[in-house]
């Protein structure tokens, strides 16, 4: 005989029930103690000056007057005809 057919269907449920019920206590019991642990948020000013801001060699932006291309520090236009 097959083990399948001798266990219900509810035993399988009840398995993954008290599983997902012990998974979440273990998850909020160590969000309590993260939430215990971790300092004060920081400030925006305090993340800003934490970010590097990222270096660009080339950026190309359309405006409705024509194309404009930031190439090393300097600008060029293009005019729409």
């Amino acid at each position: 005989m097959d083990a399948v057919v001798m266990v219900t269907k509810f035993m399988p449920d009840l398995i993954i029930i008290k599983t997902l019920e012990k998974m979440k206590k273990a998850l909020q019991e160590r969000m309590r103690a993260s939430m215990a642990a971790t300092p004060a948020p920081m400030t925006p000013s305090a993340i800003r000056k934490g970010r590097k801001r990222s270096r660009r060699i080339l950026k190309i932006s359309r405006t409705p007057t024509g194309t404009r291309v930031w190439y090393m520090g300097k600008v060029f236009e293009r005019k729409n005809q």
